[in-house]
């Protein structure tokens, strides 16, 4: 692929860059390199290789899931500071 001077312009627009012409032909040089490791990158054979998601095996972090500490419903009711039977109760918050 060749990198001339519209291609780079245009690169230069899309990024919102401003490249002084110093810096083009050294930008033109560093492209060149990322394609030609790309092109390295295309030759080899990964036949049989299962796609790598993570570099190393994640920890399991999950535990079992355990019901404990619960409060009786009387004894969460009572500390509500306005409750019905079953639910505490809270004043309307946005009004339909």
């Amino acid at each position: 692929m060749q990198f001339d001077d519209s291609l780079i312009s245009k690169l230069e627009g899309l990024a919102k860059l401003r490249f002084v012409a110093e810096d083009r032909d050294q930008i033109r040089q560093d492209l060149e390199k990322i394609i030609g490791m790309i092109k390295t990158l295309e030759e080899i054979n990964t036949d049989g290789v299962a796609p790598l998601v993570y570099l190393n095996e994640p920890p399991n972090t999950t535990r079992t899931d355990e019901v404990n500490g619960q409060l009786p419903k009387k004894e969460a009711l009572a500390n509500a500071p306005q409750h019905d039977d079953n639910f505490i109760t809270i004043p309307k918050v946005i009004d339909l």
